[in-house]
């Protein structure tokens, strides 16, 4: 399988042991597009995976990844994060005494 990395991945296997360090290119083992690591990183859109080795589809792949990754990110509000949802007021005032 030809893949396209976005991140450190080390996978072992039945093959043995792989790494694949971030901004990859290149192809992997059938052992290791069949991990499960590496259908979860595909899934999420860490590892593009291009219909060939062409510019153009490399640069199509990386962008079906990237929405892919946008889909799967999830970041609390800015609410959720100060430990008072739901309370907008007392986060605002929160931030004026802070300053």
């Amino acid at each position: 399988m030809f893949i396209n990395s976005k991140k450190n991945f080390e996978i072992s296997g039945e093959g043995g042991k792989l790494v694949i360090p971030r901004g990859f290119i290149g192809s992997i083992p059938d052992w290791a597009a069949t991990h499960w690591l590496v259908q979860a990183a595909i899934s999420d859109g860490s590892i593009a995976t291009p219909e060939s080795q062409s510019d153009r589809a490399l640069e199509e792949a990386d962008r079906s990844a990237s929405e892919k990754a946008e889909d799967h990110d999830q970041h609390p509000d800015e609410t959720e994060k100060s430990g008072t949802a739901g309370e907008p007021d007392k986060v605002e005032k929160e931030k004026q005494t802070k300053k």
